[in-house]
C-alpha cells in the first residue's frame, strides 16, 4: 500500500493507519489473512472515494461544457 494513496483520501486515513499497524503486529500472519478484514474495508473506502471524485469531475466537466457552449451561442447571436 502506498503512502500517497492515503494522503489524498482523508476519509480513509484511519483505516490505512489501522492496516499498517496490523501489518506491523503480524509480520508473518498478514500472509495468512490476519489483516484481510482491515484491507477489505480500506479497499472499499478507496473505491468509494474514487467514485465520489469521478462524479465531481464529471459534474465540473459538464459545467465547463455548458459555460463554453453558452458563451459560444451568445457570441453568434450578437
Amino acid at each position: 500500500m502506498s503512502k500517497q494513496l492515503a494522503a489524498h483520501n482523508s476519509a480513509c486515513n484511519d483505516m490505512y493507519l489501522e492496516y499498517q499497524e496490523c501489518e506491523k503486529q503480524y509480520p508473518i500472519g498478514k500472509y495468512f489473512g490476519y489483516c484481510d478484514a482491515v484491507h477489505k474495508t480500506l479497499t472499499n473506502c478507496i473505491k468509494e472515494q474514487r467514485t465520489i471524485q469521478q462524479k465531481r469531475s464529471f459534474e465540473a466537466y459538464k459545467a465547463r461544457l455548458e459555460r463554453r457552449y453558452s458563451e459560444h451561442s451568445t457570441k453568434k447571436e450578437t
